[in-house]
C-alpha cells in the first residue's frame, strides 16, 4: 500500500479516538446537565453511562467515514497486459454447504470465462469444497460440476466432499491447507456467492509476488445482482458508503487490517505456520469451534508478523447478499454467534494491540445494540416515581415543562441535534463528494438515492436492532446458532410468513409505545422513530421484500457505483448459464 497509508498511522489512530472520545463526552455532558436541572436518580445515571456508550459507538464510525474521506484515492484500474502475467500457481477455493448448485457453477463458469479471455487460466486451479449432506445436493453438486470440466477443458477443476465436516467452512479451508496447501504459492478464499474479475485475480497475485511480507490482501467486495427493494437499498449503500467506510479502515490498518473471510488472497505457508484455530472449551455461551474465524485468522497473521491489509482501491470484487431482512437477520445471527467468541480470544498472548482492538470492535457491533435498548427502556422507566429511588433522587425546585425542565431544554435540544447529525453528516458529506467530485454520469440522482436510503435505513434500524438483541440474548443462554445455508436465494415473503416471524418485535414495539405514554406523555413522540417501525414490523418486512425493476430504482435514486456497473457483463454471463444448466 502507498505511503499515506503506512506512515502516520498512529497519528491517525490517536486523532480518531480524541474525536470520538470529545464527542462522546460533550453529548453525555448535554444529557448530564438536561437530567440534573431536574433530578438525578440511578435510572438517570445508568441512562448516562448508556449513552456514553452508544455515542462512542456511533463517534467511531463516524471517525472512520471522515478519515475515509480525507485519505480516499482512485481506485485501481485494473487491465491486464499479457506480457506481465505473475507466473505462481493459486488455488480458487469455494466452500459450499447445502447451497443453489447451478448458481455456484453459473458463478464459475463467469470467473472462468473471464479468465480465458485474458490468456490466465493456466494460474489458477479450481477447488470446490463440498460440505453438504444431503444426498440429492450432493448428486447435483456432482452433475453439474462434471459439465464444468466438460466445458472448461483447460481448466483445473476439483471437487471434494468432506466425510467429517467438523469446523465448518473455517475446518474446510484447514483440510485443504494440510492436504493440497504445499502445491500452491497462494490461496483465493471465496463464498458461494463470491464473483471476481479475472484482472482483478491477476493483480493480486501480482501484489502478493511484488510484496514477500504480504500475508492477505483483503478486497471490498460489492454488492451486486439483488433485486428486491431491501437488497437495493443495502447495494446502494454498499456502492455509495461501503468504499468511503473502507478508506477509513485502511487508513488506521497499518499491519493489522481486517480478514472478512472472502474475497481475499492469501499466502499459503503464513496461513499454514500461524492460524490454526482452537476449538474452545466448554463454557455454554461461548464454546465450539470458532464461528468468525476470519477475524481471528487476520490477527493470528499479524502476530506471527505477515502483513494484513484491506484495499479498497481495488475493484472486480463483489459479492451477493440476502433479499430480505428475514435472511439477512438469519445471516447475521451466525456472526453475532462468533464475534461475541471473541471475548475468548481476545486475551492470547502476543496479540498486536490493533489487533485486539479489531476483536473489541467486532464484539461491540453487536453488543451496541442492546446497549441502545437498554438505554430506551431505561428512559421508558425514569419518569416512573418508584418509592425506592427517593433514596437516591436529588431534586431541583426549577419548572419543568413535561418532563424536561425548561432550564434544560437547550441542552436536550443540542443533545438531539448532535446524535442525529452524527447519523446524517457522514453520508451526507459521502453524497456531496460523489456528486461534486465523483466521475459517475448518474452521481447528481445520488443525493435522491442518499435521501431515500437513509429514510429506509432509519425505518429498517430498530427491527434488525430488536433481531440483534435477541441473538445476543440467545448466545449469553447458550444456544447455538445452527448451521443452514446463507439464505440468498430467498426472495418475496408472505405477508402471514412475516406476521409469523416477527410477531414479537410488533408486541414489543406496542408495548414501550403504551408504556411512554403511561408514564410521560411528552416522551412518547420521542420514541415513535423506534417504537413505530416496530410496531409495523411484518408490513415493512413484507413490502422491503418485493422486487423493484431497474428503471424504479433509478427514479428512487438508487443509482450503481462504477464498480457495480462493471460486474454487469459477469451477472449476465451467470445468468445465462445458470439457464443452461436449468434446462
Amino acid at each position: 500500500m502507498d505511503k499515506p497509508f503506512r506512515e502516520g498511522v498512529g497519528h491517525r489512530r490517536a486523532a480518531a479516538f480524541v474525536f470520538c472520545m470529545a464527542l462522546s463526552l460533550s453529548f453525555t455532558g448535554l444529557f448530564f446537565a438536561a437530567l440534573s436541572a431536574d433530578h438525578l436518580n440511578i435510572y438517570e445515571v445508568i441512562r448516562i453511562v448508556l449513552l456514553f456508550v452508544s455515542t462512542l459507538w456511533l463517534s467511531w464510525g463516524g471517525a472512520t467515514v471522515l478519515l475515509g474521506l480525507l485519505y480516499s484515492g482512485s481506485v485501481v484500474v485494473l487491465d491486464t497486459d499479457p506480457k506481465t502475467l505473475p507466473t505462481a500457481r493459486t488455488a480458487i477455493l469455494m466452500p459450499i454447504y447445502h447451497e443453489d448448485a447451478v448458481e455456484v457453477c453459473g458463478r464459475l463458469a463467469a470467473m472462468m470465462d473471464d479468465l480465458r479471455e485474458k490468456n490466465a487460466a493456466h494460474l489458477f486451479h479450481w477447488h470446490v469444497l463440498s460440505d453438504s449432506r444431503d444426498e440429492k445436493i450432493v448428486a447435483q453438486e456432482r452433475e453439474l460440476l462434471c459439465k464444468l470440466v466438460e466445458r472448461y477443458p483447460e481448466q483445473e477443476i476439483f471437487y471434494r466432499l468432506r466425510s467429517d465436516n467438523q469446523g465448518r467452512k473455517a475446518g474446510n479451508v484447514a483440510e485443504f491447507v494440510q492436504r493440497c496447501g504445499g502445491a500452491y504459492r497462494y490461496m483465493v478464499v471465496l463464498d458461494a456467492d463470491s464473483l471476481m474479475r479475472a484482472d482483478t485475480l491477476i493483480h493480486m497475485v501480482g501484489r502478493m509476488e511484488a510484496e514477500p511480507n504480504l500475508g492477505l490482501l483483503q478486497t471490498i467486495p460489492m454488492l451486486v445482482g439483488l433485486k428486491s427493494y431491501f437488497g437495493r437499498s443495502i447495494m446502494f449503500a454498499s456502492g455509495m458508503f461501503g468504499r468511503a467506510f473502507a478508506f477509513g479502515l485502511a487508513a488506521m490498518q497499518g499491519e493489522c487490517g481486517p480478514f472478512w473471510g472472502h474475497n481475499a488472497i492469501i499466502r499459503t505457508r503464513a496461513f499454514a505456520s500461524s492460524c490454526g484455530l482452537p476449538e474452545l472449551d466448554d463454557t455454554r455461551a461461548f464454546s465450539g469451534h470458532i464461528l468468525s474465524h476470519d477475524s481471528v485468522e487476520a490477527v493470528l497473521l499479524a502476530r506471527a508478523g505477515w502483513q494484513v491489509e484491506c484495499d479498497p482501491r481495488i475493484t472486480g470484487s463483489y459479492e451477493a447478499a440476502p433479499e430480505n431482512i428475514l435472511g439477512y437477520a438469519a445471516r447475521d445471527r451466525r456472526w453475532c454467534q462468533g464475534n461475541l467468541q471473541h471475548s475468548r480470544v481476545i486475551g492470547a498472548r502476543a496479540l498486536k494491540p490493533w489487533g485486539r482492538f479489531s476483536l473489541a470492535l467486532g464484539i461491540m457491533s453487536y453488543l451496541s445494540s442492546p446497549v441502545w435498548a437498554a438505554f430506551l427502556l431505561a428512559s421508558l422507566v425514569a419518569p416512573v416515581d418508584l418509592p425506592v429511588l427517593e433514596a437516591y433522587t436529588f431534586h431541583n425546585n426549577l419548572p419543568v415543562l413535561g418532563h424536561i425542565p425548561i432550564t434544560a431544554a437547550y441542552e436536550g435540544a443540542a443533545l438531539l441535534f448532535g446524535v442525529v447529525a452524527l447519523l446524517v453528516l457522514p453520508k451526507a458529506l459521502v453524497v456531496m463528494k460523489e456528486v461534486f467530485v465523483g466521475e459517475n454520469t448518474s452521481s447528481r440522482k445520488s443525493v435522491l438515492g442518499g435521501v431515500v436510503e437513509l429514510i429506509s435505513s432509519a425505518v429498517f434500524a430498530p427491527v434488525l436492532m430488536a433481531f440483534q438483541c435477541r441473538s445476543v440474548f440467545e448466545v449469553l443462554m447458550g444456544r447455538d446458532s445452527g448451521w443452514t445455508n446463507a439464505h440468498r436465494d430467498a426472495g418475496r415473503l408472505s405477508f402471514l410468513e412475516c406476521v409469523g416471524s416477527v410477531w414479537w418485535v410488533s408486541v414489543i414495539g406496542a408495548m414501550s409505545m403504551g408504556l411512554s405514554w403511561i408514564s410521560e406523555t411528552a416522551l412518547w413522540l420521542w420514541v415513535m422513530p423506534v417504537t413505530l417501525p416496530m410496531l409495523l414490523a411484518p408490513i415493512i418486512i413484507w413490502a422491503s421484500s418485493c422486487s423493484v425493476g431497474t428503471r424504479a430504482a433509478e427514479r428512487l435514486g438508487f443509482v450503481l457505483s462504477c464498480d457495480q456497473m462493471g460486474a454487469t457483463q459477469l451477472l449476465q454471463h451467470v445468468e445465462k448459464y445458470s439457464a443452461d444448466l436449468k434446462v
